[in-house]
């Protein structure tokens, strides 16, 4: 009698999925995505499928020493901090950290800072952005690094040894296509996309990933400014065409052009803030974010969000087709007709804000995350065809990462950006960054 029960239910549940299929197939042909689930998501939910089987090789012991190398800086920036503040004090507790900073040491004063606002206790933020603004002294400087060292121990390097498989002695992390609302891939258990690269710590936990033996190498292959390049395609803007089509420095010429220096007399340190302005300003951010992360002055950041639209008025233009797009359809759309609803577009306030935001976001960077699934899913066909030993391992946002035998090394470096580059036709080319390595920081 338990088994016909089960059968029963077995049965009921396929029956009710059979008839969900059906309407949800027919919401997507009205909605025009159904090529996009056909010929994009599908295949690529059987290529994470395989990369999650595959999975990935490290290093467990090169972990257990950084692990104890962090814990000792971790405990010499405690005492140092302890130092700087003059007592000793919970540096995880916010509310012992907030009475130290304003209360106390009157820190946001001193620095010309106003603080925003937080729920907890109506009290002053001590989120990064904050900190960052208060980095004239040194307490909020220490603080940073504290916590940045901090958050790559626990999440990562004492982490990740806890999910390698017995079996296999690899992390198989769970890829997923349905978190990201733009279309981007997310994984967890563990989560592989938020691994620092900017930072020399950060690189180090790169370090660790290692092909599956001494017979093998890692490859990755890495889309060159992909967000950029998709901005150029949907703007058709002059400069950003001739500089990709051209092969020029685009990050060279807005720093001539935000600096207002020929662009012979561009510096690297000038190089470095007009990239930080190419990838904000495609997004629409403000001269107060932008002043932070390029480390000017609110006023100098204006100025160069000002020079910027003047010389890139057809980015501006895109930027104001999106969010009339949206406002009038109700959703963003990327290059293959994925949609972004957003009910709040039309809206107030903060909603407000953040669909608009999403309005801009989302057909860049989901145009690129489709790049990249089609590239996918082209690769995984050559490698099965052409019966190659090679096995994707990694997707993370613009970039592959593959465990190639050493005597298939020339064919996959060929094979990959062949495959990244041809995927898709835009209109300026698609480049792809291929590195060879003993670990996945040195194939990148």
């Amino acid at each position: 009698e338990s088994k016909s029960n089960y059968y029963l239910a077995y049965c009921e549940k396929t029956g009710v999925m059979g008839q969900l299929a059906t309407h949800l197939l027919k919401q997507l042909e009205q909605t025009h995505m159904l090529r996009t689930y056909q010929y994009v998501e599908m295949p690529t939910a059987e290529v994470l499928s395989t990369i999650e089987q595959n999975g990935v090789r490290i290093d467990v012991a090169s972990l257990e020493k950084i692990s104890k190398e962090f814990e000792k800086r971790l405990k010499a920036l405690s005492d140092r901090i302890y130092e700087v503040a003059e007592e000793k004090f919970n540096i995880n507790s916010i509310i012992e950290l907030q009475s130290i900073l304003y209360d106390r040491l009157e820190i946001h004063k001193h620095c010309k800072v106003k603080p925003k606002k937080i729920k907890l206790g109506n009290k002053m933020s001590t989120d990064e952005e904050t900190l960052e603004k208060m980095q004239g002294h040194p307490l909020p400087r220490l603080i940073l690094q504290y916590r940045e060292l901090n958050k790559l121990k626990n999440t990562y390097v004492d982490q990740l040894p806890t999910f390698v498989n017995p079996d296999s002695n690899r992390i198989h992390s769970s890829f997923r296509q349905t978190v990201a609302a733009t279309g981007r891939l997310a994984s967890d258990n563990p989560n592989l996309q938020n691994i620092p690269i900017r930072t020399e710590e950060g690189r180090r936990i790169r370090h660790v990933f290692v092909p599956s033996d001494s017979n093998h190498v890692l490859v990755s292959a890495d889309y060159s400014q992909i967000e950029l390049r998709v901005v150029a395609h949907f703007s058709k803007d002059p400069t950003f065409m001739a500089a990709y089509r051209q092969n020029l420095d685009i990050h060279a010429l807005t720093a001539a052009t935000i600096f207002e220096v020929p662009e012979d007399q561009v510096t690297r340190e000038m190089r470095a803030k007009a990239k930080e302005v190419n990838f904000g300003l495609i997004y629409r951010m403000g001269p107060e974010r932008l002043s932070l992360i390029t480390h000017t002055s609110k006023p100098e950041a204006k100025g160069f969000i000002e020079r910027y639209f003047q010389k890139y008025a057809t980015i501006h233009t895109l930027q104001e087709h999106f969010l009339k797009q949206a406002s009038k359809e109700g959703y963003a759309q990327t290059l293959m007709g994925r949609r972004r609803y957003l009910p709040a577009i039309n809206g107030r306030g903060l909603h407000r804000r953040m669909a608009e935001g999403a309005a801009v976001n989302t057909p860049i960077q989901g145009t690129a995350a489709e790049i990249i699934k089609l590239a996918m899913n082209a690769i995984q066909k050559r490698l099965h065809r052409e019966r190659l030993k090679t096995k994707m391992i990694l997707s993370v946002h613009d970039e592959l990462v593959f465990d190639t035998p050493h005597h298939e090394e020339e064919i996959i470096v060929s094979l990959v950006k062949q495959e990244m580059e041809q995927v898709i036709t835009l209109e300026v080319p698609l480049v792809v960054e291929v590195g060879v390595g003993a670990n996945w920081l040195e194939a990148h």
